[in-house]
């Protein structure tokens, strides 16, 4: 149409420096979060799909609720892609045994460890990362655990600036100048991620409920966020704690669907199990079906769930065709809600 040209002609007048065209897909690269389920609810079962390169990701919930171990997992998935991680322990309080039982490299050449003082020092790593990394040809994952816990150094050296300003408000007002600034479009179409765990606290104002407690800018300038949670995972039969039940909910998505909830098992003393994972979520679903002994019926055998899972880990026949059942049940579980 001759109008849209004569509107495109002169919006160039007044923004010489900008393109205009057609809309497209702002993310062309995806981290898997090593949850199958996880990975089909943030994208509504398109392929790839993960965690998008270039973005910031929020992880929130309550105290061991599963953020840092969920962040861990995306880590060890960005290292099995010959990639490196970055954590930035605000906390100081990481575990290694946990990171190793997740399967986590820690060696220097995978895995870069600080202990940042201020709320600058985090900034100023994450923009020089995205500055001068954003063509890396491997992902890296940088991961700030956690923005509670960190103050602006002006607040820390007891400036008369900011003496009447509490920690949270001098925390929200930084991070509000650093993301209007732009200071991670660097990162823009790269495999950088950037991860912020953040905790919830309770509000007092009367029905305030949780939230976190640095302002809102993360959560404006996050592309996905997820809300944490854990419930125990017992044996069946003894009853005994054998881990935790993670529940990953969607509150943000701008790649899909919002409010999806994927539920990762997590074991004390062997980590996270994607095979226990997706056949729990195929017996839910009913596509699998369980006999009067408990016993789980695939083709014109039943096995224990021990030996299915063990099967899953040793057959990739197995494995693929259990993988395929999930995509194919999520996509026509999708489609019927939409209906």
């Amino acid at each position: 149409m001759q109008i849209a040209s004569d509107i495109m002609n002169a919006l160039k007048k007044r923004m010489p420096k900008h393109s205009f065209g057609v809309p497209k897909e702002e993310e062309t690269w995806f981290l898997t979060t090593g949850s199958r389920l996880l990975d089909l609810s943030i994208r509504d079962g398109k392929s790839p799909s993960g965690l998008p390169g270039g973005r910031l990701v929020e992880f929130y919930g309550l105290p061991s609720s599963g953020k840092t171990a969920l962040a861990l997992r995306v880590c060890r998935e960005a290292q099995k892609q010959g990639g490196m991680v970055v954590w930035l322990d605000a906390e100081r309080g990481f575990e290694p045994d946990l990171a190793r039982l997740i399967g986590v490299d820690l060696g220097q050449e995978a895995f870069l460890y600080t202990e940042p003082y201020g709320l600058e020092h985090v900034l100023g790593a994450i923009e020089e990362i995205a500055e001068n990394y954003h063509e890396s040809p491997a992902p890296i994952v940088v991961v700030v655990d956690s923005v509670s816990g960190l103050n602006p150094m002006a607040y820390m050296m007891d400036d008369s600036t900011v003496k009447d300003t509490p920690p949270a408000a001098a925390t929200a007002k930084e991070l509000h100048r650093w993301f209007r600034r732009g200071a991670f479009w660097y990162a823009s179409g790269s495999k950088i991620v950037l991860i912020f765990i953040s905790h919830l606290t309770a509000d007092p104002r009367p029905y305030g409920g949780d939230k976190t407690p640095h302002g809102s800018s993360i959560s404006f300038y996050a592309r996905l966020r997820l809300r944490m949670s854990a419930t125990d995972l017992k044996d069946p039969e003894g009853g005994k704690r054998l881990g935790q039940w993670l529940t990953a909910r969607i509150v943000k998505n701008k790649m899909g669907s919002k409010y999806a909830e994927t539920e990762m098992p997590f074991y004390f003393h062997t980590g996270f199990s994607p095979a226990v994972e997706n056949i729990c979520y195929l017996l839910q679903q009913k596509v699998l079906e369980k006999t009067g002994n408990g016993r789980i019926r695939f083709g014109d055998k039943s096995y224990l769930i021990g030996q299915f899972r063990d099967l899953y880990l040793q057959d990739n026949h197995i494995r693929e065709t259990v993988d395929q059942m999930v995509l194919d049940q999520f996509r026509s579980d999708l489609e019927g809600r939409r209906k």
